[in-house]
This record gives structure tokens, C-alpha cells and sequence, in this order.
């Protein structure tokens, strides 16, 4: 058997492995004749593999023992209550296995459910949204990235300080449905597809998201329960109007140097804020803390209302940098990029 194509396998599945040992079985990868898989109650991975292993193994310790063998090849054999795995002539590690059959692992009935074609777009439409994915444990329904389907399609994800959108361009329409998909199920299905580069189908049903591969590989995961009522569109009109979207302006070159030179000198007070005004169809900032002060002027080209509001350094700068576009109104800033991409930072004493 390859080592590498084991391990980078394993490396794949990994996230599917439980961080701790309260189940046992959840920490340890199971091995069936044609196929390898992980499964910790909340999000599964499988691929096809050709071991010869009845067994489950537990998983740090069998990439622990990959990761620092020498040599490209391996042979795994089944022995009693354990396996051997021959490194070499002269070696081998013997490690202790749990029997396969303690896994309680169904895969999910998808029949009826919802297909759409994962590609490049729709995987970058993901990365953008599930960078503002929030991650207090308070409120699941914010931890991850919403699919609000109908005969306009989007996703959004929000961590009450920002929001995100992102228009899915797929052309098709679909009955009305929201699905939120865990973050570490969104990372692991961009990861197997970056990594994998195979035709992916993202199914979904009432209680499960799954990313099915050409190759026969397969991840699936529970889907959070709304445990708010969050209506993103509804929250975005509230404070933006989409004719001052269709208004965005070029973000200025300097805006992000001037805005991290602000971030250095307020980096060490309570309120990492600077204050964004439009003044004379100009950007002006300043943030000011024990250690200094700083600002600066960004001319904008056209016409523009004065206006002033007070903004997270931070998330601004995280912002623009997913961006090219910009508009800047009494509640908030708004960052766009392409025709699909929407982002959302409060006023923040709109939020305090």
C-alpha cells in the first residue's frame, strides 16, 4: 500500500474524528475491506480504499505512525485484536484496534434530496461567507453559512456584527428552504474539493448536507438547528438600501495601510474603533488611544453626502480585503465584490 496516498486519505477525513475521547470509537478511523471512513456524530467522511482491514484504528496514533515512516510503501495485516503495520523489512508497529462494528453509522437517505453542482464559484461563494461565520457556541444558528433557496438563491452568514451574502449564479430555481451547514463541514467540503479536483454534488435534505465525488468519496454532516429567527434580508434592508449598493465606489488604494497604521496605535486600548467620515466627497478617518493618534484623507472620486459613522478597525480591514467595492452610510459600511458578494459592518454605536 502507498504511505503517502494513505495518509493524504486520512489527512482528508481527519476533521470527521472526534477531538476528544468520550466515545472512544469516534476518535478512530474504521477500516472495511474497500473502504476507510471517520464519523463523530456530527459530520462523517469516506473513501474508497483497498486494505484488506476489518478493524477500527485509532486515528492520531496510526498518522502519527505514517507521518514519520520512512520508505513509500507500507502493509497493513490484521492480527487477533490489533493490526501490524510492516514499515520495511525490519519493522513494524503493532497497534491495538476497536472492532468495526461499534460504529453506528447510516448513511443518509438523499432521494428526495436538494442536488446542487459544487464548483469553483459556488466554493468560493463558501470561503467568503464562512470567513464571517460566527463562532459563539450561544447561538448555532450563526454557526455557519445559511442556503436561503428559492427561485433567487443565496447564501448568508452573520456574527451580529457583520453580515454576509453571496448570490448563487446557478441559474436554477428550487422550492423555498433555508439549511444551515456547519462551518467545519463548509472548510472540509472546500478542502476535499480544492485537494481532489473531481466533480462534487452537494445534496441536501431537511437534517443533513452531503458532498458526493466522482470518485465514489463522500462527506456528510448534520445540518444546525435554527435556534433564532434570523432574517438576513430583511436585516440588510434595514441597513441598506440596494439603490446605494448600485452607487459603490472603488475602495481607495491607501485605505487599508491607513486603517491597519490605525489599528497599531489603538491596538492595546478597550474600543479598537476608528471613526469613517465622507466629507467633502472624501474619506477621512481617525482612531485616537493612550498611545496616539492617527488619521488621514482619501479623496473619492464623484459626489458624495457628508456622513459619519464609527466603525470595528478590524473588520473593516478584513473586509476590503475580500473586496473591491465600497459604500459608506449612516448605519453601517458596505463592501461588495464581482455581482455576487455582499458584506455588512455595523455602525457600532448602532450595536452597542
Amino acid at each position: 500500500m502507498n504511505k503517502l496516498e494513505l495518509l493524504n486519505i486520512l489527512k482528508l477525513a481527519k476533521p470527521a474524528l472526534a477531538d476528544k475521547e468520550v466515545v472512544p470509537i469516534f476518535t478512530h478511523f474504521c477500516f472495511e475491506n474497500d473502504v476507510v471512513f471517520a464519523y463523530n456524530d456530527i459530520m462523517g467522511v469516506l473513501f474508497p480504499l483497498e486494505s484488506g482491514i476489518e478493524a477500527a484504528v485509532h486515528g492520531d496514533t496510526l498518522m502519527g505512525v505514517l507521518e514519520n515512516t520512512k520508505g513509500d510503501e507500507i502493509e497493513m495485516v490484521q492480527k487477533g485484536n490489533g493490526i501490524v503495520i510492516k514499515r520495511g523489512k525490519q519493522k513494524q508497529t503493532e497497534l491495538v484496534t476497536l472492532p468495526k462494528d461499534d460504529f453506528i453509522f447510516n448513511e443518509p437517505d438523499t432521494k428526495k434530496a436538494i442536488s446542487l453542482a459544487y464548483d469553483a464559484a459556488l466554493s468560493k461563494a463558501f470561503d467568503l461567507c464562512v470567513r464571517t461565520a460566527s463562532t459563539d457556541t450561544a447561538s448555532t444558528a450563526m454557526m455557519g453559512v445559511t442556503l436561503s433557496l428559492d427561485e433567487e438563491s443565496f447564501m448568508y452568514s452573520t456574527d451580529m456584527k457583520t453580515i454576509s451574502r453571496h448570490a448563487i449564479l446557478s441559474g436554477e430555481t428550487h422550492k423555498p428552504s433555508e439549511h444551515i451547514l456547519p462551518t467545519d463541514f463548509v472548510k472540509t467540503l472546500a478542502k476535499m474539493f480544492e485537494t481532489m479536483g473531481e466533480e462534487v454534488t452537494l445534496l441536501l435534505t431537511d437534517e443533513f448536507a452531503m458532498g458526493e465525488f466522482e470518485s465514489g468519496a463522500f462527506l456528510f454532516g448534520r445540518l444546525h438547528e435554527s435556534d433564532q429567527d434570523l432574517d438576513f434580508a430583511a436585516l440588510i434592508d434595514e441597513s441598506m438600501d440596494e439603490s446605494e449598493l448600485a452607487e459603490a465606489y472603488d475602495i481607495p488604494v491607501d485605505l487599508e495601510s491607513e486603517l491597519k497604521i490605525a489599528q497599531a496605535v489603538i491596538k492595546n486600548d478597550k474600543d479598537t474603533f476608528t471613526n469613517l467620515s465622507i466629507k467633502k466627497n472624501a474619506i477621512v478617518l481617525g482612531a485616537s488611544a493612550n498611545s496616539g493618534d492617527t488619521g488621514g484623507t482619501l479623496k473619492l472620486k464623484g459626489k458624495h453626502s457628508d456622513i459619519e459613522i464609527c466603525v470595528d478597525t478590524e473588520l473593516v480591514i478584513r473586509a476590503i480585503s475580500m473586496c473591491d467595492k465600497m459604500v459608506i452610510n449612516e448605519t453601517c459600511v458596505s463592501t461588495l465584490k464581482g455581482d455576487g458578494f455582499f458584506h455588512m459592518i455595523a455602525n457600532v454605536s448602532e450595536i452597542q
